[in-house]
């Protein structure tokens, strides 16, 4: 049972060994839980928007990284560092577009897949260690709009094509 929530959770993910959950609700405000303990480690506002967040930790590094919206209803990510959380790593502002956006982390390549639930677009960022943390790498574009996404296991790529990560949308 998770303490300190007083508003519907929108998003929640484990880190790389299991040992903290991140948590994002509708009071804008991102929670860590030591998985050994029912209250936060610790808290802050992630996004000023008051629509959905969502959260994906990028692999072992130990970085987390938000996907929200502004005051002005822009969508964005941060990246954060937990040790740290007076402000994010990076941030991005992407566009002025209305859908929430599920993010994907690949870890064997880096690269942070950002899919728009409403519209057609899939970006790709490749995330580093050092600033400015993220380089945009290109989008992939389609008119057919998007319910859902989910990033499939390598054993799901077509290596003799040439795949590195495939999503189905």
């Amino acid at each position: 049972q998770l303490e300190g929530h007083s508003q519907l959770i929108q998003s929640l993910a484990w880190n790389y060994d299991g040992s903290i959950l991140a948590t994002s609700s509708k009071d804008k405000l991102l929670r860590l839980y030591d998985a050994r303990q029912s209250s936060a480690s610790s808290q802050w506002q992630a996004h000023d928007g008051s629509k959905t967040s969502k959260l994906c930790w990028l692999g072992n590094s130990g970085k987390i990284v938000s996907v929200g919206f502004t005051r002005q209803s822009k969508r964005q990510f941060k990246i954060w560092d937990p040790k740290n959380t007076e402000k994010p790593l990076a941030t991005c502002d992407i566009d002025q577009a209305a859908g929430v956006i599920m993010p994907f982390y690949d870890e064997d390549i880096n690269v942070l897949y950002l899919a728009g639930k409403g519209d057609g677009n899939i970006r790709y960022y490749e995330i580093v260690p050092e600033a400015p943390h993220y380089f945009q790498i290109s989008e992939f574009r389609s008119s057919t709009s998007a319910k859902g996404c989910a990033i499939l296991p390598k054993s799901g790529n077509n290596i003799m094509g040439c795949e590195v990560t495939r999503l189905l949308k």
